[in-house]
Order: C-alpha cells, then sequence, then structure tokens
C-alpha cells in the first residue's frame, strides 16, 4: 500500500496544482477591469476548472463568470454540424444529396456538391463574403442592448443573413475546383446547411438548435443571434486600436448569419455539450468520428465543425470582438474551451497551450496547423 501511495502520489500533486498553474498564467495577463476570457478545461469528463477573468462589458460591473455567454463565431459550425446528423439520423436528408436538391434556384454547379462535401470543407463553393457590398444585409433593428446599454452608433450597419449567401451565390457560375477534390474552408457552405436544416425540419434554424440540442443537454444559457431579441447575461466584443486601448467592438456585416458563426453560449453550456458528445446522448459519437474521417487526407482533415489530427478536435472560433478555441480529445475525454470577448487575442492562449503540454495534459500544440488550413 505504501509503494502504491508513493507512486500514486506525483499524479495527485500534478491533478492538484494544474488549476493553479493555469490561474496564475490568466491573472498575469489580464487586467480585471478590461475585456477579458472564460477558461473551461476537463479531464475524463470531469471539470478539473471552470473560471472567468476580466469584464463582460467594459461599462458596468459585468464579470466573466462561467455562467457568460460568448459568441461562438466557427465554434458554431458543431451545431450547424450536429443539426445535420440529427436529420440524417432520422432518415430525412442524406449527406450524399445533391444540393440543388434543395435550392433548384442555384446555378448547375450544385448538382455536384454534396452535403458531405459541405460539410467537411470540401464543396469549393465560393465565398459569398466576397461578393458583398456595404449595402448589402438588413439593416440592424433597433433593440436596447445595442442603442441603450451600450451608448454606441449601429445606426447604419447592415447585416446580411445566411439566406442572403443563397442569393449572392445564385449569380456564380462556377466553384473554386471540382466538389470532392480540394479543400477550401467555407463559411458560405454552414450558411447553407443552415438553410438546408430549416427546409428539411420546416422550423427556423435557431428554433431547430434551442429544441433539440439546447434544451435537452439543460444548455440554458446558449442560444442563436436574433437581433433584435437580446441574449442574457452575454459579453460584449472589444478590439485594440492603434494605441493599444479597447474598444466597443461588438457587431459587423456578418455578425447575423447563424449556420457558420452565430450562437452564444457560456462554460457551462459547453461543458453539457461536450459530456453530450462523450456520452452519446444526441447521436453515438462514432458517427461523428465516421463523418470526420471520411474525406480524411493530408489536406482533407476537417468534419462535422471539428478540425482533426490524431487523437485530437479542434475549432477556432474568430469573429468582431470575440477569439474562442476549443481543442478536445474524446478518447480521454479532455477538454480546453476558451472563449474570449477580445479580438484576434490568442497570445494568452497559446501561454496556455504550452503549459498544459509541459504538465503532460497535451501531446503537443494545435495552433500553427490549425493557422495553415485556413
Amino acid at each position: 500500500m505504501f509503494r502504491l501511495l508513493l507512486f500514486l502520489f506525483p499524479v495527485m500533486t500534478l491533478s492538484q496544482s494544474l488549476p493553479q498553474k493555469l490561474q496564475a498564467v490568466l491573472n498575469a495577463h489580464f487586467i480585471p477591469h478590461e475585456p477579458g476570457i472564460a477558461l473551461l478545461v476537463m479531464d475524463a469528463g470531469k471539470v478539473v476548472l471552470s473560471k472567468g477573468y476580466g469584464m463582460a462589458y467594459t461599462r458596468k460591473p459585468m464579470a466573466i463568470t462561467p455562467k457568460t455567454a460568448f459568441r461562438m463565431a466557427s465554434v458554431s459550425k458543431q451545431f450547424t454540424a450536429m443539426a445535420i446528423l440529427l436529420l440524417e439520423k432520422e432518415g430525412r436528408l442524406r449527406l450524399s444529396d445533391p444540393l440543388s436538391r434543395y435550392f433548384p434556384e442555384l446555378p448547375a454547379w450544385s448538382q455536384q456538391v454534396t452535403i458531405r462535401h459541405m460539410i467537411t470543407h470540401t464543396s469549393g463553393i465560393i465565398d459569398g463574403e466576397s461578393l458583398l457590398t456595404n449595402e448589402e444585409g438588413r439593416m440592424l433593428p433597433e433593440n436596447p442592448w445595442v442603442h441603450n446599454l451600450l451608448d454606441t452608433n449601429y445606426q447604419h450597419l447592415r447585416q446580411i443573413e445566411d439566406r442572403d449567401h443563397l442569393r449572392l451565390l445564385q449569380a456564380t457560375d462556377s466553384t473554386y475546383f471540382v466538389p470532392g477534390s480540394q479543400f477550401r474552408y467555407s463559411n458560405s457552405a454552414y450558411c447553407l446547411l443552415a438553410l438546408i436544416v430549416e427546409k428539411t425540419a420546416r422550423t427556423p434554424f435557431a428554433a431547430f438548435l434551442t429544441e433539440r440540442i439546447f434544451k435537452p443537454l439543460g444548455m440554458k444559457g446558449a442560444m442563436a443571434f436574433q437581433p433584435p431579441a437580446p441574449i442574457p447575461n452575454r459579453a460584449f466584443g472589444y478590439a485594440r486600436d492603434g494605441s493599444e486601448k479597447w474598444y466597443f467592438n461588438d457587431q459587423s456585416q456578418t455578425s447575423a448569419t447563424l449556420g457558420d458563426g452565430g450562437v452564444y453560449l457560456s462554460l457551462n453550456d459547453y461543458a453539457r455539450w461536450y459530456s453530450a458528445l462523450l456520452n452519446d446522448t444526441l447521436i453515438p459519437i462514432k458517427k461523428v468520428q465516421e463523418t470526420l474521417f471520411s474525406v480524411a487526407g493530408p489536406q482533407h482533415r476537417y468534419g462535422a465543425g471539428w478540425f482533426f489530427d490524431t487523437e485530437m478536435w479542434f475549432h477556432s472560433g474568430s469573429t468582431c470582438g470575440f477569439s474562442n478555441f476549443v481543442i478536445a480529445m474524446p478518447a480521454s475525454g479532455k477538454l480546453v474551451a476558451w472563449f474570449s470577448n477580445r479580438a484576434d487575442d490568442y497570445a494568452a492562449f497559446r501561454k496556455i497551450q504550452t503549459l498544459l503540454i509541459e504538465e503532460g495534459f497535451l501531446k503537443e500544440a494545435v495552433w500553427h496547423w490549425h493557422e495553415q488550413t485556413q
């Protein structure tokens, strides 16, 4: 028994000291009255650390907590993919279905693009954002959390929605490449996937996410962005100006699309989401893995809303005022989820990743490989 205790002691010390080391890094990086981050670490499916640092909104005392909802940006693609896989499970669509089946108004190239191509970023669909003008989209609706609470000027901001991508793509006559032959990250593809969910389920995409994913999993703070409806307990986005001062930077022309990046949720919500993946709550995790590896190759390491590399699944989410990164290792139940209301601010995340590698929690860094794929 004594030898066993000696053997276990270093493991127990590592487990107990890791949260303190993580907090030390974050305390050194973040100033309490500035925009900040929320960090979730799980091991064997259990929460090791769940903590917020900094402010969700800097003009009023709104501290970041595990209940603070952040805009997920491209981390949202996991939920769009899950919606598709749920409908496939029910036999209401097939991943081999051509895009033209759902939107015959699209040009002939849509006959060659399948749902599988779109969910794996191998569709070659032209980037709808490249076709935008400043006049595209609807005016941001009047709503209290933008115009009154924040006292900021969004009166002239126009925002596009998922359906605007469909409209813009009707004017294209080709894809970037033969569908299925290459990898190219596509926000437009995921916007179209959200529209396919709406058309198949005959319900708004935001409502589908709420009723089929968020509510069943107890993700009480999760919702899709639908202005002018407010998002309770949310963080607001910020960016630095040329003098390194923070300024409010919460919405952009593309902040209202849902399929590619419109989900808001908290650390508490994401912990429930990851636990559901591990426990096959919505669909078997093997099905997600099959989608991941269905087109795997040197440049095709994406599926179902995740990049993947050996044992790790991961994804970033960068948008106006927000920077997020998630690393998951389903085989061991490990997870690192980093949500920030700071634009393009990953310096502290890299330090956290380095610490987790030094402590043996992560085997390798994924950041540089991930940057090269986008």
